[in-house]
């Protein structure tokens, strides 16, 4: 499979990976801001308005107070499409890695854009349930999860999990892999759908967790790297970086729309399609850790659920006065962009850390 002309050498070889990644996210930020006008007149027109029904009353009078009913949503198609278009504009489409997050992404896409749908088109309508939804995933995730483990590169291990407490440290999980590998999709998606709650939170948070990744996807795309950093060689892994710069770029040219008061809500569409796609970036990478801690921000707005709900079934008292975090953070008095801006400040530490945390292996 050949490469677009402006995407290959003059002898026809690949360009360098890096300056395909540069194009990718130039492209990825420039379609989500020349398309945003006409994509958000068209979601109006589909009267795909947000509504604003939580269970609790104090909540739903903050989010009424700050103008978000009625804001267009399901934006996430801006997204998946520049992540989509950029990454088959400038990747490799050869290799496998890059298949299986394009493929994550559109699928994780489609599933968010019909449970958007269902929701605000169908009257009375709650859109799919927890149980369908968490089945849909777990299939999309199977398929990524059980590619890479039937094609794992010679020489590795399929199930080898890199950790970062020490050099060349690996957890072999065998054919546990695979149920590991479908929760680690799986959750990330959710994780990224329950912190899309606040103007740019979600968009800012995934290219900051995007843009750390990218490096790291790069270091073990290459033997001479990967060696140096005591990291296990995935070669299929470099080109993963395209990927992910198109995410970055992508999230940041739709964040021209989303920051405060935002025009476009990503919604499920987006906030699904994001998360499966930097999890299949990371299991592509076998950075599974890095992940993690670049997306440090969504384990901890998961997290804080998962203890509510486990808390109060057990005690009958709740651990935050609401949850996500976000809305945690919203009820002890913090104004919506103090929220964002302090958890994007968070998320850009823990980016840094990532970066940290491979050099210092």
């Amino acid at each position: 499979m050949t490469l677009p002309a402006f995407a290959a050498g003059a002898v026809g070889a690949p360009s360098p990976i890096t300056l395909r990644a540069i194009g990718a996210a130039l492209t990825a930020f420039v379609l989500c801001v020349v398309l945003g006008p006409p994509v958000i007149r068209w979601l109006r027109m589909q009267k795909v308005g947000e509504r604003i029904l939580t269970d609790s009353g104090r909540l739903n009078g903050i989010l009424h107070d700050s103008g978000k009913v009625g804001t267009p949503t399901m934006g996430g198609v801006l997204i998946v499409f520049a992540v989509l278009a950029s990454t088959v504009l400038f990747a490799r489409l050869d290799n496998l890695a890059v298949l299986l997050t394009l493929w994550t992404t559109a699928a994780m896409g489609v599933l968010g854009a019909f449970d958007d749908w269902s929701k605000l088109t169908v009257r009375g309508s709650k859109g799919m349930s927890v149980a369908r939804k968490l089945a849909f995933q777990t299939a999309i995730a199977a398929v990524v999860v059980a590619a890479l483990y039937a094609h794992a590169s010679p020489g590795q291990r399929p199930g080898a999990v890199s950790l970062p407490v020490a050099r060349l440290m690996i957890l072999d999980l065998g054919a546990f892999y695979l149920i590991a590998g479908v929760f680690v999709v799986v959750g990330a998606s959710n994780a990224v759908n329950l912190t899309d709650g606040l103007d740019g939170l979600a968009a800012g948070c995934s290219a900051m967790a995007a843009l750390a990744l990218a490096p790291v996807a790069y270091a073990v795309g290459r033997a001479d790297w990967a060696s140096f950093l005591h990291l296990p060689h995935a070669p299929a892994a470099g080109e993963v970086t395209v990927f992910l710069a198109s995410v970055g770029g992508a999230c940041l040219g739709f964040l021209w729309w989303n920051c405060h008061p935002a025009s476009v809500f990503m919604g499920n569409t987006g906030s699904l399609a994001l998360g499966g796609g930097l999890a299949a970036a990371a299991l592509a990478a076998r950075q599974e850790w890095a992940l993690a801690i670049a997306g440090g921000v969504f384990v901890f707005e998961a997290l804080s659920v998962v203890l509510q709900v486990g808390w109060f079934k057990r005690t009958g008292r709740r651990l935050f006065l609401c949850a996500p975090f976000h809305h945690h953070l919203q009820f002890l008095g913090w104004k919506e962009t103090q929220v964002v801006t302090r958890l994007w400040i968070v998320a850009a530490i823990l980016g840094g850390a990532t970066l940290l945390v491979v050099k210092a292996r």
